[in-house]
């Protein structure tokens, strides 16, 4: 018989580590207390395809294993309505094991989202994660709003991950793996992301860029389709004014070549007495190494740098 063992909790300790987990301890007692440890405080929580594991409050894990993996079990833990085994690696971390990982993260993920207030941090996805289940997770998430996420899943098509962008709000950070098809063309609305990194950036273009990612603090292309004309336009546009938010840019591109000119520059690196600058840009410092001086219009100053050998540019501000 299920019983009520709710009792009160400061809500200062929200961001403690054991009171996520009497938290989450409690939320097993009843529904009854499940429906009154809502309103206690907000917990942090992050979704990891990659690593198996719900994160919550930076520091507590429960990680998802394969049923007949089980060791030191030591009791059962219901997620909805499906009861499963767990052991405790640490006293941080919880094991629960699954006939299907992936389906018992989605269920784990949906549990806390329902049983908690839960502001979710990050998403990280993974190749093997299908459509459905993914998509599933995207639609429980509060307001459709989280801070961070990796698009990794190779079940996704290009509408998939158009949606995404589309329709959930991404504040900080948002890291795209996804390979658009060739002749892809994205028209839709801007991302307000702040830092975004795009390995398969061919439809990232100069005539789009603007529209795009104007407002970006930290922005990286990887596999691009830019020219050397290109990257002069883009630094023309920067140091008339453009980009103004811009802390950290990159592209590489294997259409760089050796012929690659700035206005102003006499050399686009320094190899003799190079100097690293280094910053904070969310939870990330990013650096720049053997860098030379690019001023603005305005006379802010900038670095640059032109590595040949991967054919990439850097411009760090």
């Amino acid at each position: 018989m299920e019983h009520d063992c709710f009792c009160a909790i400061a809500p200062d300790y929200n961001h403690n580590t054991a009171y996520a987990f009497f938290r989450f301890e409690l939320s097993q007692c009843s529904k009854k207390s499940s429906v009154k440890i809502r309103i206690v405080g907000k917990l942090k929580l992050e979704l990891d395809f990659h690593d198996e594991s719900i994160i919550i409050n930076d520091k507590f894990r429960i990680s998802a294993f394969e049923k007949g993996s089980e060791e030191h079990v030591v009791g059962v833990r219901k997620f909805q309505n499906n009861i499963v085994d767990i052991a405790y690696e640490s006293e941080n971390v919880i094991m629960s094991f699954w006939d299907d990982c992936i389906s018992g993260l989605e269920r784990m993920f949906s549990h806390f989202i329902e049983t908690f207030d839960c502001h979710v941090e990050e998403i990280t996805s993974d190749d093997e994660v299908p459509r459905e289940v993914l998509f599933s997770c995207f639609k429980i998430v509060p307001k459709m709003k989280i801070n961070s996420l990796e698009l990794v899943a190779d079940s996704l098509a290009d509408e998939d991950v158009v949606w995404i962008l589309e329709n959930v709000e991404i504040t900080e950070f948002l890291w795209i793996v996804h390979k658009f098809s060739d002749g892809f063309v994205y028209n839709q609305k801007p991302l307000n992301t702040k830092c975004v990194v795009v390995l398969h950036s061919h439809w990232v273009t100069f005539d789009n860029l603007s529209g795009l990612m104007s407002n970006c603090v930290m922005l990286h292309l990887s596999n691009s389709s830019w020219s050397n004309e290109v990257v002069v336009e883009f630094i023309d546009q920067w140091r008339a004014g453009m980009y103004s938010n811009l802390q950290h840019f990159m592209v590489q591109s294997q259409m760089l070549d050796e012929n690659l000119k700035i206005k102003g520059l006499d050399a686009l690196e320094d190899r003799v007495n190079p100097v690293e600058f280094s910053r904070k840009i969310g939870n990330r410092t990013m650096m720049i190494y053997g860098g030379v001086s690019i001023k603005r219009n305005d006379g802010s100053v900038g670095q640059f740098r032109y590595l040949k050998e991967i054919k990439q540019v850097s411009l760090f501000i």
